[in-house]
């Protein structure tokens, strides 16, 4: 009896260490997604402004080649080149705690140093590849496609999310992932979701919602970073304060809080 009972509460205890060993292993996944969407985010958030900023001081007949953004520790450095993408025209410098007014402005043209040369020459290498390769990409009326390039250690990751032109939508889905290596040469791509899955805070039937979900296939288990960069881009302009993903890989249902900018597990 006495045996029966310790080898019930051993296995109790083996139960409890597996569950807890895979909670760290969800939340470890759960950071890392919050981690590179940290990053589109910044990077994008920062585009938008240094656009509108851009109308205003860029020099009459100045012809525009791209733009890209990069980071150095709390900075994200937005380069706008001329059309030859030799020259950089407008630059702009912002904090990661404040993306919306820059700390730094350059209007004056000077030759793109390495490191941004590096990176327009590796955005327009990845673009050619995408289209004219044989990647289907679709981008559906009333959106605009958003290009998004991440230098990791040893591969670029290039996003596609889509941008809308309506007001009150948040645009969730029809994104991609091109993985390269370090010259460019794409190793791997994904779409994260089947379709573009326009979002609203407002409707006729239902009133003003605070909460929103949508599903994800088996390809794509979780939330993902482009999920919360799109969220966290437009969720200002409605009343929106969070998302669901019903993952039917796991079989689980996760929430991301904008106000803790955190992933969580619906129980």
């Amino acid at each position: 009896m006495k045996t029966m009972r310790n080898l019930t509460i051993l296995f109790l205890s083996l139960l409890t260490v597996i569950k807890l060993s895979g909670q760290d292993d969800l939340q470890f996944k759960f950071d890392s997604i919050i981690q590179e969407a940290n990053t589109l985010y910044n990077y994008e958030k920062a585009a938008w402004n240094a656009s509108d900023l851009l109308k205003e001081g860029l020099k009459a007949g100045v012809e525009i080649g791209g733009y890209v953004a990069y980071h150095k520790n709390d900075t994200v450095i937005v380069v706008y080149s001329d059309i030859n993408q030799v020259m950089s025209i407008a630059k702009f410098r912002f904090l990661n705690s404040n993306l919306t007014e820059p700390f730094e402005m350059n209007f004056d043209a000077e030759v793109l140093n390495d490191a941004e040369y590096e990176f327009f020459s590796m955005k327009q290498k990845i673009l050619n590849s995408i289209i004219y390769g044989e990647y289907e990409i679709s981008i559906p009326e009333g959106y605009n496609p958003n290009f998004i390039l991440i230098k990791g250690q040893d591969e670029y990751s290039f996003y596609i999310i889509m941008g809308a032109t309506k007001a009150g939508v948040i645009p969730f889905g029809n994104d991609y992932l091109f993985t390269t290596d370090n010259d460019g040469n794409i190793m791997e791509n994904r779409k994260f979701h089947t379709n573009i899955i326009p979002t609203f805070s407002k409707y006729e039937d239902l009133g003003t919602v605070t909460s929103a979900m949508h599903s994800h296939i088996k390809s794509t288990p979780y939330i993902t970073a482009t999920d919360i960069c799109t969220f966290r881009l437009y969720a200002h302009f409605t009343d929106l304060v969070e998302f669901k993903v019903y993952s039917t890989a796991l079989g689980i249902t996760m929430k991301y809080d904008l106000e803790k900018n955190k992933i969580e597990l619906v129980e």
